[in-house]
């Protein structure tokens, strides 16, 4: 769980990082600093500058105001990120030989106490890291000053042994040790078969010292099979220093690189230092921050819906209010219509029987027959046939007949149902008008009861 914690921390970590990077590699004689930025195919080296130093005094005012020069032409945005490789004397390195920078038995390597030092991860995603880099806090706090200074942020601090670890080419079961020389100052580091820095010390610019006892006494206690010597820097470096008989027909130069391109290949390496700008409490905060406003907005939207939700609901109740005050509406105009139709007819009807009075003998007569419990619905005459529909009050009258009638002849029953202007209808018959004062030459006419 512990090595997938730090694992999510660094992948988030790197989703945070800058689009702009400076390393500054510094030594007793100058500073080697690089601005690299993220572009569309990835980080890039887009400056490169060494600036000489003659002394570094005790407060760095020189690295401070050469770093400050170099800059000042970049553009940098405020706290730019700034990441330091310093020498031994500064950024120690001890072998890990546990799983955990905090253990217990690691205390009695440090040279200080342990509340007053920084120490790397003891792992690096899920591999065990083969060293642990550790720095006095009062270093610490005089490179983020430096940085402060100069508007950057210092993020990092790495051990200068930690530019070499991808130059060597070492079996899984031997063990390197370069002498790097810079401007004349010589560093001692001891590298295992997997590239990992096992031990850092700086030789300085005596060339007296005696070369085996120092490479007896930092290789002692390390585990290998064989020791392969390199060196780096000026030629012949080795050779300078006494008493190294034995041991200087062993070293093999490296390739010369430019300090641009060993920075650089540092820098692309992705190794691990001591986070002394953003360490894991500050993710796990930013973290926090993040989450709590991702809930916010979540939160915001959620109460968006339910209030849109709201207003939508009061919008539908709106409109089947308005619908049903619009069907009331609609339906006493649809009887009123009914209304108008019905008076209509009648107007239509009153007029036939003024035109044509015999109309109104006949349905009268019609009328005559039925009797006070029956109802006309349809009435319809052409000449002397008469066709008419009604109904009649079940209980008083069951049947209408116009058999006994003089005034009508050939009297038949018909399907009520057959006359569809009189849907309610439960009787229908067709008759023959006999009245002779008519006779077959009346006037053909129609006329329908409302």
């Amino acid at each position: 769980m512990r090595k997938m914690k730090l694992h999510t921390l660094a992948f988030i970590k790197s989703l945070m990082q800058h689009d702009r990077h400076v390393f500054v590699s510094m030594t007793a004689s100058g500073l080697d600093i690089a601005l690299y930025e993220l572009g569309f195919l990835g980080w890039q080296e887009a400056a490169f500058v060494n600036v000489p130093l003659d002394t570094l005094g005790n407060d760095l005012t020189h690295v401070e105001a050469g770093l400050q020069k170099a800059i000042e032409g970049w553009h940098l945005q405020p706290k730019t990120n700034v990441s330091w490789v310093l020498p031994p004397d500064i950024v120690g390195v001890v072998h890990n030989r546990t799983a955990s920078a905090d253990g217990p038995e690691l205390d009695q390597v440090f040279p200080f106490q342990r509340d007053d030092i920084l120490v790397s991860k003891a792992w690096n995603g899920r591999d065990l890291c083969a060293s642990i880099l550790w720095v006095h806090k009062d270093w610490v706090g005089v490179f983020q000053r430096i940085s402060l200074q100069v508007g950057l942020r210092c993020c990092e601090l790495f051990a200068r042994a930690q530019l070499f670890t991808t130059s060597l080419s070492l079996p899984a079961n031997a063990n390197g040790v370069l002498i790097d020389d810079v401007r004349g100052e010589a560093f001692l580091h001891i590298f295992n078969g997997g590239h990992g820095v096992l031990r850092s010390k700086s030789l300085g610019t005596d060339r007296t010292i005696f070369l085996d006892a120092v490479l007896a006494r930092e290789l002692a206690g390390i585990e290998g099979n064989s020791v392969r010597m390199y060196s780096a820097g000026a030629d012949k470096t080795a050779l300078q220093f006494e008493k190294v008989s034995s041991v200087s027909q062993s070293f093999s130069k490296l390739p010369p690189r430019a300090p641009s391109d060993t920075l650089r290949a540092f820098a692309f390496s992705l190794q691990q230092g001591i986070e002394v700008g953003s360490t894991e409490n500050d993710v796990v905060k930013t973290v926090a921050k993040v989450s709590l406003l991702a809930a916010s907005l979540l939160l915001a939207a959620v109460v968006l819906v339910f209030w849109h939700n709201y207003e939508l609901q009061t919008q539908i109740g709106q409109g089947r209010t308005s619908v049903r005050k619009d069907l009331a509406i609609y339906e006493d105009a649809k009887a009123l219509r009914v209304q108008a139709v019905r008076f209509a007819k009648v107007i239509e009807l009153k007029d036939q029987f003024t035109n044509q009075p015999e109309s109104f003998r006949i349905l009268a007569s019609v009328l005559g027959s039925l009797g006070p419990n029956a109802s006309i619905h349809y009435f319809s005459q052409d000449g002397i046939n008469v066709r008419l529909a009604g109904g009649i009050d079940p209980i008083r009258n069951k049947t209408i007949s116009f058999q006994n009638s003089l005034n009508f002849r050939d009297v038949h029953d018909v399907d009520p149902r057959s006359i569809k202007e009189a849907p309610k209808a439960t009787f229908a018959r067709n008759l023959v008008w006999s009245d002779p004062s008519i006779g077959t030459s009346a006037v053909p006419s129609k006329a329908k009861a409302p």
